[in-house]
């Protein structure tokens, strides 16, 4: 729906539904290979035996099992804007946009791990068998038992008197006192929530119209408000707007130079400061950042935010062949530091490759 009040401005707004159903893969019974997270902070029983009783998220290697059961995803959108022309060089949008997610497909290993207390059949020693899921243990906790002499993989097992007997025969290290799990844990696909993005997107240009070329700026960004969806195994909301890989603002802006032989063209993305995933180090690692005095006041650390430039400049020799080139990250700068991956930087959000060079030629018959 759009209303045009005067030449040169429209009201917009739009609403929509839709659903997916699950993919043949998700509905059916094969293995992937990827990486899950279980949160603690969503689950004090969890937390109790994975997590030394903190909040804290970890992320394991897994199997992601498919689930013939799965129920369709189903969404809802919303956007609210306008476009206004004051002439027919500027133009300059802003929209509002909402999107509103249910019955969202993924794994769950929080609600797995708390199954598992008390079912049996979630819980192996070694690598999950094939045809079965659920959570694999390190295989030396299947020496330990409780003090009804059952373990970990037997029915009515009692997996804090295993904890504490693992404890005392291990005698495992002060930041590892929890059950020891091994790798590739058997995790299904779930309906796992609902999630709710929703943020401003802005867009600005403006062309001079020049005796020897068109000289343009360009502004164009997102602003996001708000990203909420269920904690893994949880019906409470969790806040990601500002948090790991979710930065607030990302933005770029350019300067073009447009003429009848050549173009020039000079840029800039910008990626705004968010929270580093440090919760999964272990306590010995977060003292050493801490004497560092990288972590601030509330224990946390920020990660920078990223401005990189970039330049491309192009020659028409003629109508059919034109030459090009480009230098991305032309000022070489590195990444933020991230000490919450394995990589030392955010391979989503930021690019570790520095300064690159392209050439092409293309030629139209």
């Amino acid at each position: 729906m759009s209303y045009r009040p005067t030449d040169s401005l429209v009201v917009r707004g739009s609403w929509s539904t839709s659903f997916r159903a699950p993919s043949l893969t998700q509905a059916g019974v094969k293995l992937r290979t990827t990486q899950s997270t279980f949160d603690c902070g969503a689950n004090q029983a969890v937390a109790d035996l994975y997590c030394m009783g903190d909040g804290t998220q970890v992320s394991v290697n897994s199997l992601e099992l498919g689930n013939p059961n799965l129920n369709a995803e189903e969404s809802e959108a919303i956007s609210v804007g306008f476009a206004w022309s004051p002439s027919a060089n500027t133009n300059l949008t802003i929209d509002y946009w909402q999107f509103d997610h249910e019955e969202v497909i993924d794994t769950n290993m929080t609600a797995v791990l708390d199954r598992a207390i008390t079912d049996a059949s979630l819980r192996h020693c070694g690598i999950v068998p094939p045809g079965e899921q659920g959570i694999s243990y390190d295989e030396a906790l299947c020496d330990v038992t409780d003090n009804s002499n059952l373990n970990i993989e037997q029915d009515g097992a009692n997996l804090t008197e295993i904890l504490s007997n693992y404890i005392g025969e291990f005698n495992p290290r002060d930041d590892e006192l929890f059950l020891p799990l091994f790798r590739d844990h058997a995790i299904p696909l779930e309906n796992t929530g609902s999630q709710t993005l929703a943020g401003i997107d802005f867009k600005f240009d403006h062309r001079f119209v020049l005796p020897s070329g068109d000289l343009t700026f360009a502004f164009d960004g997102t602003h996001y408000l708000e990203f909420e969806r269920n904690k893994p195994g949880s019906d409470s909301l969790e806040k990601l707007v500002g948090t790991y890989r979710y930065p607030e603002n990302i933005a770029r802006m350019s300067i073009d130079w447009e003429a009848q032989s050549y173009y020039l063209n000079l840029g800039a993305n910008y990626t705004s400061s968010y929270e580093d995933d440090i919760e999964g180090l272990r306590s010995r690692e977060i003292d050493e950042l801490d004497s560092l005095g990288i972590l601030d006041s509330k224990g946390e650390h920020q990660v920078d935010d990223w401005l990189v430039w970039d330049l491309s400049a192009g020659y028409y020799v003629n109508k059919s062949l034109t030459l090009r080139a480009r230098i991305n990250n032309i000022f070489d700068k590195e990444p933020p530091t991230l000490y919450g991956s394995s990589r030392g930087f955010d391979s989503i959000n930021h690019n570790a490759l520095g300064a690159n060079y392209k050439l092409s030629i293309s030629y139209r018959f």
